[in-house]
C-alpha cells in the first residue's frame, strides 16, 4: 500500500504525520475484510519544487488472524 504525498518544504519526511502508522493500519485491516492482502506500507513523498522524491517504509502491520 502506498500513500502519496506531495511537500513544498526541503524536508520530505515531514509529509508523514505522527499517526501515519495508525493509519496504515486502519486501512490495511479494512482492505482485508474485501479479501486484499497487503505486505508493504510506505509513503512515497514527492517535492513540488524539485525532482526529489523519497520512500518512506512502515513495519508491516498485525499478521492476518
Amino acid at each position: 500500500m502506498i500513500d502519496l504525498k506531495t511537500t513544498g518544504k526541503d524536508d520530505l519526511r515531514s509529509t508523514v504525520k505522527s499517526g501515519q502508522a495508525e493509519a496504515f493500519g486502519s486501512w490495511v485491516a479494512s482492505l482485508r475484510t474485501m479479501g486484499f492482502t497487503p505486505d508493504r506500507c510506505c509513503v512515497l513523498a514527492f517535492s513540488t519544487t524539485t525532482d526529489r522524491y523519497e520512500s518512506i517504509e512502515f513495519p508491516s502491520t498485525e499478521p492476518l488472524a
